[in-house]
């Protein structure tokens, strides 16, 4: 049994009519089963999860506007769950309105639609849309650019000129050879590859593709708790200074000194002070907001580079003072960091917390040196500010203060709580 729906027009309004056939000489027509006002109505050409489904267009005249809706039924004869699947796009070849062809082609990359579109100037043109295979309401990729439009003189002028509008198909392996009308005047027949039509949708749909996975990802970001959110954001923009911290001041030590045992009094300052802060920390925390606490240490990191950079000649107390600045920042920042992850995170966030911190970690631990030592190395090479490479470090230092600082001001806006008063020494 072939099933044929069509424009049913009378003074009462416009509707989806239904009609059947089994050897396309003798039909039945089955009546009306999409009220006004609706047409271009497609049937899909096999059912989904045991139900048919169908494209439809309802017009409305104050609210909405002429878009491509879904529909299914069990019977064909009772239509339900509509959805509104295909809209205008403003700016484009199917700016006013969108309407189903034919029947959807089925492919093994998800259902194709051939559709007309038309702008504000009533030029009709034809595009095609891809959707999912199991769920016919997800849009897999959208035409751009039209698939033909109209160009040739009986398209441009007739009855009603400047149009293209195709209702019917023919499938011979990987073509299409599509029969439309044109200036409601004239029936015309073009051939389409299958495959070529899959590829520029695909390939079209991929930056779309990411900017939708971006804000799905946004969006899932925005569903956690705000003091979690803000500690992602401050983590990720204090990751952008630790790699510079960890690589360069012991590199500039090495540049405007010979005496390689100021590094190594550097690194001893700075793990003199880390456990001094734990201990010092601990203390605080019955009596100093722990978020304040946090950002102390994010801004002590630059203030021990710009202590560093403001020696005129290194010396050993000079760079001991450094390092033990160096060391009360890390030992602030690393007792309350790991705390706070804790506390703002359930077991259901967690994984995703550190799986993104990681990440941040790992690309900001890779990119900024390059950056940072790209463009010290880029000073050296093009005689940069006079030839005083030692100007490119302060740069550098004056930029760690600036995102030391901003990251202290963001880590404010979370909600965080101290831990709970406890025996400071065990």
């Amino acid at each position: 049994m072939y099933h044929l729906t069509y424009t049913q027009v009378s003074d009462k309004g416009v509707g989806v009519g239904l009609m059947q056939t089994a050897d396309w000489q003798n039909f039945q027509r089955r009546g009306m089963i999409i009220p006004p006002h609706n047409k271009d109505c497609a049937l899909f050409e096999e059912k989904i999860d045991s139900k048919y489904y169908c494209f439809h267009r309802p017009s409305g005249v104050d609210l909405g506007g002429n878009y491509i809706w879904l529909a299914s039924s069990h019977d064909l004869f009772h239509w339900g769950d509509h959805q509104c699947i295909l809209q205008t796009r403003k700016g484009s070849w199917d700016s006013a309105r969108v309407g189903a062809g034919a029947s959807p082609i089925k492919t093994t990359k998800g259902w194709l639609e051939i559709y007309h579109g038309a702008d504000e100037h009533h030029r009709y043109a034809l595009g095609a849309v891809l959707l999912d295979l199991k769920d016919p309401s997800k849009i897999i990729a959208r035409s751009v650019q039209p698939l033909l439009e109209p160009t040739e003189p009986y398209e441009l002028q007739g009855f009603f000129g400047n149009v293209v509008f195709t209702n019917g198909h023919i499938i011979n392996g990987d073509e299409i050879i599509m029969y439309y009308g044109a200036s409601d005047q004239v029936i015309c027949r073009a051939t389409f590859s299958i495959k070529a039509i899959l590829s520029s949708l695909i390939d079209s749909a991929k930056p779309i593709f990411m900017l939708q996975q971006f804000f799905k990802e946004l969006n899932f970001f925005k569903s956690h708790p705000l003091s979690m959110r803000m500690l992602l954001i401050t983590n990720l923009i204090y990751g952008m200074v630790n790699p510079i911290i960890e690589l360069f001041i012991g590199a500039y030590i090495m540049r405007n000194s010979s005496d390689i045992s100021l590094v190594v009094i550097f690194q001893l300052a700075v793990y003199t002070g880390i456990p001094l802060t734990f201990m010092i920390n601990g203390f605080l925390l019955n009596r100093v907001p722990i978020s304040r606490l946090y950002s102390l240490g994010m801004i002590l990191s630059g203030v021990s580079m710009t202590a560093m950079m403001s020696l005129g000649e290194l010396s050993t107390v000079g760079v001991f003072v450094a390092g033990l600045i160096m060391g009360l920042s890390y030992g602030f920042f690393w007792a309350n960091r790991d705390f706070l992850a804790l506390n703002t995170t359930k077991d259901g966030n967690r994984n995703y917390y550190y799986g993104i911190e990681t990440f941040l970690y790992t690309i900001t631990g890779i990119g900024i040196p390059l950056l940072a030592g790209g463009f010290i190395a880029a000073t050296d090479k093009n005689n940069w500010f006079a030839g005083n490479v030692n100007v490119a470090y302060y740069i550098i230092t004056g930029c760690v203060f600036l995102l030391s600082i901003f990251a202290s001001i963001l880590v404010h806006r979370g909600q965080f709580q101290n831990p709970l008063k406890a025996p400071f020494c065990f």
